[in-house]
C-alpha cells in the first residue's frame, strides 16, 4: 500500500513537472514581472497631491484642499482639467506589453520626452510615480514606465483610444481655474453693477437677513417706486455659478490700452466671508459678414456683442463669451414689476 502511495506521488510530480516545462517552451507561462505595472490608483479619495515635472523644466504640483484642488498652492485648478486627469489615473490599463526589440527606443523616448508623474496620498505618503512618453506608432495608446523599473508599457483607457500625455501635461494657465466669480446664491452678500455709460441702469443688490435690497449705484439715480418683483434676486445671483471665462490673455499686446479704457460694466462680488472680487467687462466687437467691425453706434446692441475683454481683479487679463456672461448685465428696472 505504501508503494502505491509513493509511486502515485512520483507520478504527480512528474506529471506537475512535464506540465509546467511545456508551457515554458511555448511560452505561456511570463517570466515578466508584475510590480513594475502597478500605475492605477483606484481609490481617488486617497489622493492628496499629484506633482507633474518633465525635462523642458515645466513643473506644477495639484494639491487637494477640501472640495477643491490649488495649482502650485496659488490658484484654484481648473475642474475638468483635474476630472480629466483623476479619471486617467485611475482607469488606465495596459493594452499590451512591447516587443522586446522596441523597448530600447521606447526607453530612450521617455528619457528624453518623459513626463514624471508622482501622486502622493492625503498624508503625503508617496504612492505612485511614473513617467508618461509618447504614443505608440498605431495611436492607439501611450507608453508609460514605472520609476525603477525596466520594462515600459503601452497604456490606454478603457472605451477610448489615443495619447494620455495631454492629460498630464497642460501649460499653467490650462490647469488654471477660468470662473470670473464662480459662487453659489446663498454665497453672495453684496453685488454691485456699474454701468459708466448707462447709470441709470447701474445697482447695487445687498442681502439684508433674509431679504435683499436693490437700489441705484448713483446717488443721483431715482428709486423706483415700483414693486419688488420677488425672487429676481436669487433668480439674478443664481448667474454667478457658471461664469466661466473662455481663455486667460495675459499676454495680449494691447492689454493695457484695454484697461484704461471706459468699461461697458464693473461688477463686484462681496462673499459671505468678506471677500470681493471684481471684473471691469469690455465688450469686443463683432464684425459683419465682410469682417469689418460693426460700428460704435450698433456694438452696444447686445446682438452684436460676442465676446469681453475681462480685466480682472486677479489682475488677470481674460475673453469671455457673451453667451456666458450676459447673465450678470441686468438694469436696475429688472427687479421691479412692469
Amino acid at each position: 500500500m505504501k508503494k502505491t502511495l509513493f509511486l502515485l506521488l512520483a507520478f504527480i510530480m512528474l506529471a506537475a513537472g512535464v506540465y509546467f516545462l511545456t508551457k515554458k517552451e511555448s511560452g505561456q507561462i511570463s517570466t515578466i514581472k508584475t510590480d513594475d505595472r502597478n500605475f492605477v490608483v483606484k481609490d481617488l479619495s486617497q489622493v492628496g497631491k499629484i506633482f507633474i515635472a518633465d525635462r523642458t523644466g515645466f513643473a506644477t504640483t495639484l494639491e487637494r484642499k477640501g472640495k477643491e484642488w490649488l495649482l502650485d498652492g496659488k490658484y484654484k485648478a481648473r475642474e475638468n482639467a483635474i476630472n480629466n486627469l483623476l479619471t486617467t489615473i485611475s482607469t488606465i490599463e495596459i493594452k499590451y506589453i512591447p516587443p522586446n526589440s522596441a523597448i530600447p527606443n521606447i526607453v530612450d523616448g521617455l528619457a528624453v520626452h518623459g513626463i514624471k508623474v508622482e501622486i502622493y496620498d492625503t498624508g503625503g505618503a508617496l504612492m505612485r510615480t511614473y513617467y508618461v512618453g509618447g504614443v505608440t506608432n498605431d495611436e492607439r495608446a501611450t507608453y508609460m514606465l514605472m520609476e525603477g523599473a525596466e520594462q515600459p508599457y503601452a497604456m490606454h483607457m478603457p472605451l477610448m483610444e489615443g495619447a494620455l500625455r495631454a492629460r498630464y501635461r497642460l501649460d499653467i494657465m490650462d490647469w488654471r481655474d477660468r470662473a470670473v466669480f464662480g459662487y453659489d446664491a446663498d454665497e453672495i452678500d453684496y453685488v454691485s453693477v456699474e454701468y459708466p455709460k448707462q447709470k441709470n441702469k447701474s445697482f447695487i443688490l445687498e442681502r439684508k437677513d433674509n431679504t435683499f435690497e436693490v437700489s441705484p449705484f448713483y446717488s443721483s439715480s431715482p428709486r423706483s417706486n415700483k414693486p419688488y418683483r420677488k425672487g429676481s434676486a436669487e433668480t439674478y445671483l443664481m448667474g454667478f455659478k457658471k461664469t466661466d471665462a473662455e481663455a486667460f490673455e495675459n499676454d495680449h499686446p494691447r492689454r493695457d490700452t484695454i484697461a484704461a479704457m471706459i468699461p461697458f460694466a464693473i461688477v463686484t462680488v462681496k462673499d459671505s466671508k468678506g471677500v470681493t472680487k471684481a471684473a471691469q467687462f469690455h465688450s469686443k466687437r463683432a464684425r459683419d459678414a465682410n469682417g469689418l467691425l460693426i460700428p460704435n453706434n450698433e456694438a452696444s446692441l447686445k446682438s452684436t456683442i460676442e465676446r469681453y475683454h475681462i480685466v480682472h481683479s486677479s489682475g488677470d487679463l481674460m475673453l469671455g463669451q457673451h453667451l456666458v456672461l450676459g447673465k450678470l448685465f441686468w438694469s436696475y428696472e429688472s427687479f421691479f414689476k412692469e
